[in-house]
C-alpha cells in the first residue's frame, strides 16, 4: 500500500533538485546572461575633402561604400578582423558590455600604393572608441579621411611648345620616394591634373621626401632636372607645374595645399655646349 507521505516527500525532493539546477545555472558566469550585452549601430562616412589651393567645406559626409573593411577589437583580442561594411552595416552588433576600438578604412595600407599598377589609390581611415552598455544600442558615426598624398602633373604650354618638338624623344617627368627608386612612376606627354594621379602613403621610418625628374629634349641635347617636394602630408594634393623659358630654361612650380612654392633653381641649356 503506498505511502501519501512518501509521495509527497519525493515531489518535494525533485522540487529542490530542479531548483538547485537552475541557481547553479544562473551563477555560472561561463555563460552570459543575454542582459550582458550591448549593442553598437554602425555608420561609416566619407570626407572626400583635399586640401588643395582653394578652400572649401564639406558638412555632409557620404555613406562609405560596402567594401570597406571594418575592425573591432578590445585590447589585443580582435573580435571583427576587416569584415566589409556592406555586410555588417544594417543589423546592430552585439557585444559583451565593455570599451571597443572601430576601425575603417578603405583599403590596406599596401593596396593604396600597389593599386592600378602601383599608381595607388586614395585611402581612407576612421577609428573611433566605444563603450557598450548593458541592453543599450550606441551609434556610432565614423568619418573617414584620405590618409595618404596624391601628386599630378600638368606641363605648361611654355613647355610644350619648347620640349614637344621631337616626337622620336618625348619629355616626361618620373617621380618616386627618396631611396624608393623601385616604385618610380613616369607622367607623360598627356598628364593633367584631372588624369594618372599618383598616391605615396605617408610612412614612420622612412623618407617621406618625393624626388622627381624632368627629361626633354631642346635643339637636339637631353635636358634634365631634379627636383624634391618635401610637403608629403597626409590628405594633401600636390600640383606639380613644368614651365620652360624661351631659352630652355625649366621652371617648377609646386602647388600644395592653398599656398604656391616657386622653385626658381633654373637648368641653363647651352646649345652650342
Amino acid at each position: 500500500m503506498n505511502n501519501p507521505y512518501n509521495h509527497i516527500t519525493m515531489k518535494k525532493y525533485l522540487s529542490f533538485i530542479v531548483l538547485s539546477i537552475l541557481l547553479a545555472a544562473c551563477s555560472n558566469n561561463d555563460v552570459p546572461a543575454f542582459t550582458e550585452y550591448g549593442y553598437i549601430n554602425l555608420n561609416i562616412g566619407t570626407n572626400p575633402e583635399i586640401s588643395v589651393a582653394t578652400t572649401r567645406t564639406e558638412t555632409i559626409y557620404p555613406e562609405a561604400d560596402d567594401s570597406y573593411l571594418i575592425t573591432i577589437k578590445s585590447g589585443d583580442i580582435i573580435n571583427l578582423n576587416k569584415k566589409t561594411y556592406g555586410l555588417i552595416k544594417s543589423t546592430p552588433l552585439r557585444f559583451i558590455e565593455g570599451t571597443y576600438t572601430i576601425i575603417a578604412e578603405s583599403c590596406i595600407s599596401d593596396d593604396a600604393e600597389t593599386a592600378n599598377n602601383r599608381w595607388g589609390k586614395a585611402r581612407y581611415y576612421g577609428v573611433q572608441d566605444v563603450n557598450v552598455v548593458v541592453s543599450q544600442t550606441t551609434d556610432v558615426n565614423i568619418v573617414c579621411k584620405m590618409q595618404n598624398a596624391k601628386v599630378n602633373v600638368l606641363y605648361d604650354e611654355t613647355f610644350k611648345n619648347i620640349f614637344g618638338k621631337d616626337p622620336e624623344n618625348p619629355y616626361r617627368v618620373t617621380i618616386y620616394r627618396e631611396g624608393k627608386q623601385s616604385r618610380s612612376l613616369e607622367f607623360k606627354e598627356n598628364a593633367t591634373f584631372d588624369t594618372q594621379s599618383a598616391y605615396f602613403n605617408i610612412l614612420e621610418g622612412v623618407s617621406n621626401k618625393l624626388i622627381y625628374v624632368v627629361k626633354g629634349t631642346y635643339n637636339g641635347k637631353t635636358v634634365e632636372k631634379e627636383g624634391e617636394i618635401n610637403s608629403l602630408e597626409p590628405q594633401k594634393w600636390i600640383k606639380l607645374t613644368i614651365k620652360a623659358t624661351q631659352t630652355g630654361k625649366i621652371e617648377l612650380g609646386v602647388q600644395v595645399d592653398s599656398s604656391v612654392t616657386e622653385e626658381n633653381n633654373d637648368f641653363d641649356v647651352n646649345p652650342y655646349a
